[in-house]
């Protein structure tokens, strides 16, 4: 056979090849795209937790990109089936430069592979502040309640002789990076107040805090966990959940060019160790030379706009309300961050809540002078993450077991 009949032949198989490649991938994408829809995108990426408005959103755009895909790879199909011979010859004219360039793409990918293999390895389990792949594993091996608490069953009618507890809050309630269900300071107050509780008495501290949660998220959590009849409440306070007037009533709006790109980002963030790694050395590298604000500088203007913050505190006045209307007992505790406690940066938040408490008189307590004298390498959970660790939980705990205020608002059996 000829050199010019071989390459021929050769320029052809690979025309066919390519034609069945994006046939396959054709078929595939739209097997994708028909069940592309938001309950397929929560359980599959999101451990069935419930969609945002923006991400219900970004599913829809996702699934248009990928009918677009799978369009343009039938057409790819059908084209270069139909110019076998024009595709063959542009093929073995360019083998050289096409070969170099899978060459290294396939060197590409095999360096990738093998870097996220190592930061699976260095990190081993470590989440951030933001989450992240090791984050989502972790949920993923959670237990919820089918009332989608992280906690035990419990019953709706309320045992005879039971004290019941609803602690509200965002991640530093639930137990963000905790793997250990007893381990989340809702949990060990109950051991705390089970363990010097009379005969007859049985304390439940049900764990209504989830990830993400602001105020305005944990108002309603309250309403709808007044089922269980709790007899006091409690609200595990942290800074991130204060928001200004402006940033309550304008949401900011994200173009659909945003949403996709988020929507890539946080994709990438809870999947790959590798991308995580490289995302949170390079945020806390931006802002260790000044080029971003941190969370607390962030947090603490907000709380300088004390004039803005109007119905954030309405909302927080909206929960005593609804706690006492229910006969329960409401009680403030303002949750430390795990910083530096020598150079602490939320003073400005915790003084905050001490005026707005002492004005409204709400039942506050503040665990800040019980964690100023620990080491914070200790109470947070890993250097890139501030959330409490289990000794941190258990400290907080016990921080609010012996507090005067939380024994004056325990009610009795």
């Amino acid at each position: 056979m000829s050199s010019a009949a071989h390459n021929g032949t050769s320029g052809r198989r690979a025309a066919t090849v390519i034609v069945a490649v994006s046939w396959c991938a054709a078929a595939l994408l739209s097997v994708l795209v028909l069940r592309w829809d938001e309950a397929f995108v929560s359980a599959t990426f999101k451990s069935g937790v419930p969609l945002s408005t923006d991400a219900r959103q970004l599913v829809k755009l996702t699934r248009a990109i990928l009918l677009c895909a799978t369009l343009a790879f039938l057409c790819l199909g059908v084209l270069v089936r139909a110019k076998t011979e024009q595709v063959g010859g542009f093929l073995v004219r360019h083998r050289r430069t096409i070969e170099g360039m899978l060459t290294s793409a396939v060197t590409l990918v095999l360096l990738l592979a093998v870097l996220e293999a190592a930061a699976r390895v260095v990190l081993r389990g470590q989440t951030s502040e933001l989450g992240g792949a090791a984050y989502k594993a972790q949920l993923a091996r959670l237990r919820y309640n089918s009332f989608g608490l992280r906690d035990r069953e419990f019953s709706v009618d309320k045992p005879r002789g039971t004290v019941r507890i609803i602690a509200l809050g965002d991640s530093f309630t639930f137990g963000h990076g905790i793997e250990n269900e007893a381990a989340p300071w809702p949990k060990v107050l109950e051991s705390l107040l089970n363990a010097a509780a009379p005969v007859g008495t049985r304390y439940e501290v049900i764990n209504a805090g989830q990830n993400g949660f602001g105020t305005a998220d944990e108002l309603a959590r309250l309403k709808e966990t007044l089922v269980f009849r709790p007899d006091a409440v409690i609200l595990g306070y942290f800074f991130n959940d204060a928001e200004t007037d402006d940033m309550i009533l304008h949401r900011s709006t994200l173009t659909t060019l945003q949403r996709f790109a988020y929507g890539a980002h946080f994709f990438l963030f809870g999947h790959s160790y590798l991308y995580g790694l490289v995302v949170v050395r390079w945020e806390a590298l931006k802002i260790n030379c000044g080029f971003e604000k941190s969370a607390p500088q962030q947090w603490n203007e907000i709380y300088g706009m004390k004039e803005q913050l109007n119905i954030h505190k309405q909302q927080l006045l909206q929960m005593r309300e609804i706690a006492v209307a229910a006969q329960a007992s409401f009680v403030i505790v303002t949750i430390p961050g795990n910083y530096d406690f020598a150079h602490y940066p939320l003073r400005v938040g915790h003084a905050f809540m001490r005026a707005f408490c002492a004005e409204q008189q709400l039942a506050c307590i503040d665990p800040l002078p019980v964690f100023a004298g620990q080491d914070y390498t200790r109470t947070r959970l890993n250097p890139y993450d501030a959330h409490p660790s289990e000794y941190g939980h258990r400290l907080l705990a016990e921080t609010i077991y012996n507090s005067p205020v939380f024994r004056e608002a325990l009610p009795h059996p």
